[in-house]
């Protein structure tokens, strides 16, 4: 039995450190713009911290360009995005799903109507909804609280695709050349991860238009 409980332990452990050894992988891979996690005192508290927010984003798409926010308090241009809504009597029920709140962040944020591009088959089945795939899930954490990220790519629908500037900041339209060679812009930087997905989005859309 002695043997057993020393193994089970040590299975325990291994567990525990292939877990947080992945969880810092993850969390430096996509930081995005939010408070530094490199020190390793960060890493051991993370089991400590608070549970994820839900956020979504959206890369919009039209004409080989790619929208993107100069949101003044990041201090950088970022894809349209934020918080799933949820209840406020503390059941914290979702109100919508992650797609419906990119589409939404991306309205309320540049006033533009786009549509999630969706690279996957749908199939019908009673009661069930499937739901466009994610881009890519990303774990980050900024100064409040860490978020599980959603991003999407989409396309401007409708006759307006001129955006409008919002509380977040003004909006700009970027080509490949320019995420390829600007790290920032009107001396704000432009996150290398967000560079990354915008061109992909570009790139991606455009394959799927031809």
């Amino acid at each position: 039995m002695h043997d057993l409980c020393t193994a089970s332990s040590v299975f325990h452990d291994n567990a525990v450190r292939y877990r947080h050894n992945t969880f810092k992988r993850v969390y430096a891979l996509h930081l995005k713009g939010g408070t530094s996690i490199r020190d390793e005192q960060q890493f051991d508290d993370m089991e400590k911290r608070r549970p994820y927010h839900f956020v979504a984003e959206a890369y919009p798409v039209h004409k080989g360009k790619v929208l993107l926010v100069k949101v003044g308090k990041r201090g950088a241009w970022l894809p349209p995005g934020g918080h799933l809504r949820y209840t406020s009597d503390g059941s914290c029920f979702y109100l919508e799903t992650p797609e419906e709140a990119a589409v939404r962040e991306v309205k309320e944020e540049t006033g533009l109507d786009v549509e999630i591009v969706e690279s996957h088959r749908k199939y019908e089945t009673q009661g069930i909804q499937q739901l466009p795939l994610p881009e890519i899930l990303n774990l980050h954490i900024d100064r409040e609280h860490d978020h599980l990220g959603f991003e999407y790519f989409c396309i401007v629908v409708g006759h307006d695709v001129e955006p409008r500037p919002s509380e977040e900041g003004p909006c700009r339209w970027f080509s490949v050349d320019e995420l390829e060679s600007l790290s920032s812009f009107e001396g704000t930087r432009i996150p290398s991860d967000v560079r990354t997905m915008a061109m992909q989005a570009i790139r991606k859309i455009d394959r799927l238009q031809r």
